[in-house]
């Protein structure tokens, strides 16, 4: 995920984190967990597990997988992996604030350093669930930042016990991702069931960007998969911080969620978008676009993607009919030059983290020092 995003309109259902809670939240984020060095954090999350006296395995990619109880589970992710990289070292402060607890990070020198909320937030979640929850399955993921390496490489058969996958990784305090790359990721009958839980605590339903429950869903796992807000602002940014009110929020609405009993089934769409289009075609139907043109599409089992004949009405189109294979946007999109996450709109060629360092700035030499 790839943006910097701050507080504008805090969830004011959110209630004050326990001070116990507080103390190990300030723990987990003082541990450094920079993409490809993950061992700290991996090591970290082990230990807690063990002290539950839970079942616990690592997968070859690295993935840490946590079991409580007896199936079918509620299972929660998050990544193990952050953007940050501490040159100077770093220190956590804590602020309060209109009665609301901050997180926010310095180094040595006291400057800004993003404090990690994106994922160690949703780390703290999961291993809360893990001693709250009866019966949960919680996923450590590796590498998501570098496009969702443990997530494109995990055993899908993990999920065949599953009730569904909710991935604890968006910023701010009150989204519930339920639309991805233009499908919905959950079923009728769970949106149904979650409808009641969601306004209880203030949040509503949004549409998000790539996670490792999304990737996972991508490959077609079966079941309803979704990812909500964990109280992390301006993320993979030196100006990152954490709402604890909301973090413990998302705690308790994720404990709501772990209680509800059924299996939600969900399959995705076949779906193949055009290269340099948000437009895509499904179960033999056409869409218009805003060049007036026409389209038909069918299902290609043997090659596994649409094979699109195109019309132009308006005559702009000098290939008008021509067949055109459309394939997956994933393959052409905006990619960071160095950690390769998917830019946003605003983000040119380098992320926000990467970019002072590696544009013609000031800082990109110091990086090297």
């Amino acid at each position: 995920m790839s943006a910097s995003d701050f507080q504008l309109s805090p969830n004011k259902r959110a209630s004050k984190m326990p001070k116990k809670l507080i103390s190990k939240a300030e723990d987990l984020f003082m541990i450094p967990s920079t993409s490809h060095n993950e061992l700290s954090m991996s090591l970290f999350v082990i230990h807690e597990v063990e002290k539950m006296d839970l079942n616990y395995q690592v997968d070859n990619c690295g993935n840490i997988i946590v079991t409580k109880g007896s199936g079918p589970y509620p299972c929660f992710c998050a990544h193990l992996d952050t953007v940050h990289n501490y040159k100077k070292g770093f220190n956590v402060v804590r602020a309060v604030k209109d009665d609301r607890t901050y997180l926010y990070t310095v180094d040595d020198e006291n400057k800004r350093v993003g404090i990690g909320g994106d994922d160690k937030c949703g780390i703290f979640a999961c291993l809360f669930l893990l001693h709250e929850l009866e019966n949960v399955k919680a996923i450590f993921f590796t590498e998501e930042e570098c496009g969702g390496y443990g997530s494109s490489n995990i055993d899908l058969a993990v999920f065949d016990d599953c009730r569904f996958l909710g991935g604890i990784d968006r910023w701010n305090g009150k989204d519930f991702i339920n639309k991805y790359g233009g499908d919905y990721t959950i079923s009728k009958e769970f949106a149904k069931a979650l409808k009641p839980i969601l306004h209880r605590f203030g949040y509503s339903c949004s549409t998000g960007m790539f996670t490792d429950a999304f990737n996972v869903m991508g490959r077609r796992v079966g079941i309803s998969c979704f990812n909500i807000s964990c109280g992390y602002y301006a993320h993979h940014s030196d100006m990152e911080y954490v709402d604890l009110n909301e973090l413990y929020h998302c705690c308790q609405i994720c404990l709501e969620i772990g209680k509800l009993p059924n299996r939600y089934l969900h399959e995705i769409p076949k779906t193949t978008y055009a290269y340099g289009s948000t437009y895509n075609w499904r179960n033999d139907k056409w869409k218009d676009n805003k060049w007036g043109s026409t389209s038909t599409a069918k299902w290609n089992d043997a090659e596994d993607h649409y094979i699109v004949r195109m019309g132009r009405t308006n005559g702009l189109d000098p290939d008008a009919g021509k067949l055109a294979k459309w394939e997956d946007p994933a393959k052409y999109a905006r990619k960071c030059h160095n950690c390769q996450i998917e830019l946003t709109t605003y983000e040119f060629r380098y992320c926000t983290t990467c970019k002072p360092y590696f544009e013609d700035s000031p800082r990109s030499f110091d990086y090297y020092d």
